[in-house]
């Protein structure tokens, strides 16, 4: 018991040996602190006031309210206002905003080969799978100096129900692209599709434009390679067909028996040779017989036919709201087959060519008389410079009168006639 006591003494001892050991340092300090204070009152004193005004100041300031803060959709609803140059400044505030621009800024993809930013914008495609379901529109002009298809590969990564409208305008003349663009899976859910230059260069290639599902707008330059034309899908919700080819051949009637009566407006520009006789009747017969729905028609071409032909169109396609025929294509009997519901028609006019002036001032009178609905004139002139405007200045005062719309422009201003 006695070595028991003795041991806890020395614990005891021990503890406040230790205790000693920790608050004469804690003193020491304090003592040096209060005297290096007292020696240099007034800079301490300073410290001490200054302190106390900031922090009066901080306690007596204006509460001030936080940065406003978009939401992400709401964001998101203003940044697709902005044209594309403002989208891209946007695109580099921050991460939010980058990623609140990604759906505007690629929702339109614009691809030339003859660019120096193609292979960034290609690589980009190539490399970023989450950029892609964003397209929803797809331009690619492929230019004459691509002769492979390293710049397009990544169209063919594309995945299905991305891209509703496609447009594509080969310049090369010698490399085919369409076998290999044409195999892509976002063109099973395109709705427009529209390709110029060379692009399609073989009848395989326009038949494989028939063979989109869903596809509604077909705007397609058939180069002089197409000639022909055997197995056609009808896709069914197809109502726009727009051809513009280098030559005739028998591709338009093939089409018009295929998906004629599912179409609401075709146009028909038919190159650059004259249709000889057996081509017309084939081409009325098609009309007649399978364009029952046809509301809007347009048909020109750059050869001048050496008689008119589409004189009796409107009785043939009774149904038509829309009306374009290109130079010499008819005379002064196609007033007399208009059909009643007809709204709006366009004519071309060369200076080399009588054009039946008469006859059109007076279908514009029976229309002043509600003989027809027609509300909108148009003529085309090929040489104004070289001839007198006083009888159109005329007929102008005539529509004017009657209530009908008038206008006389430049020939060259058809030339996108198929974007009306």
């Amino acid at each position: 018991m006695t070595a028991l006591l003795r041991h806890a003494g020395q614990g005891r001892d021990q503890s406040l040996h230790s205790g000693g050991d920790v608050l004469m340092p804690m003193l020491s300090g304090i003592t040096t602190l209060v005297v290096q204070g007292w020696l240099d009152w007034p800079t301490f004193t300073q410290r001490i006031l200054s302190f106390a005004s900031i922090f009066i100041a901080y306690l007596l300031q204006p509460s001030i309210p936080p940065s406003p803060r978009l939401n992400f959709d709401v964001l998101h609803y203003v940044v697709r206002e902005l044209p594309t140059q403002d989208l891209c400044a946007a695109a580099l505030v921050c991460r939010e905003w980058a990623r609140a621009t990604q759906a505007p800024l690629y929702a339109n993809v614009h691809l030339d080969t003859s660019l120096s930013n193609a292979p960034l914008l290609s690589r980009t495609m190539s490399t970023c799978p989450h950029l892609r379901p964003l397209v929803r529109s797809l331009t690619v002009t492929i230019g004459i100096d691509t002769r492979d298809t390293a710049l397009v590969d990544w169209l063919r990564l594309l995945p299905e129900d991305t891209v509703r409208e496609f447009k594509i305008r080969q310049l090369i003349y010698e490399e085919d692209f369409a076998t290999f663009i044409l195999q892509s899976p976002f063109l099973r859910s395109i709705r427009r599709f529209e390709c110029g230059g060379v692009f399609l260069r073989r009848g395989e290639h326009l038949e494989n434009c028939f063979m989109l599902p869903q596809v509604r707008t077909l705007l397609l330059y058939v180069s002089h390679h197409v000639d022909d034309i055997h197995t056609i899908s009808i896709p069914p919700a197809l109502t726009r067909l727009s051809l513009t080819l280098y030559h005739y051949s028998p591709i338009p009637v093939r089409l018009l028996t295929s998906v004629g009566r599912q179409l609401e407006r075709l146009d028909l520009d038919l190159g650059n040779a004259m249709l000889d006789n057996d081509q017309i009747d084939g081409l009325l017969r098609a009309l007649e017989q399978y364009t029952h729905r046809l509301r809007h028609l347009t048909i020109r071409a750059l050869a001048r036919p050496e008689t008119p032909y589409l004189d009796s169109i409107g009785r043939l396609i009774p149904s038509l709201e829309y009306l374009h025929l290109g130079i010499a294509s008819f005379g002064p009997a196609l007033f007399d087959h208009l059909p009643p519901n007809l709204r709006t028609l366009r004519l071309e006019d060369d200076y080399r060519w009588d054009f039946p002036l008469d006859e059109l001032e007076d279908f514009v009178l029976r229309v002043g008389r509600g003989e027809s609905q027609c509300r909108s004139i148009t003529i085309f002139f090929v040489g104004y410079d070289f001839c007198d405007m006083s009888p159109y200045m005329d007929l102008a005062n005539v529509c004017r009168g009657c209530g009908v719309e008038f206008q006389f422009l430049d020939w060259l201003r058809i030339s996108q006639w198929w974007c009306d």
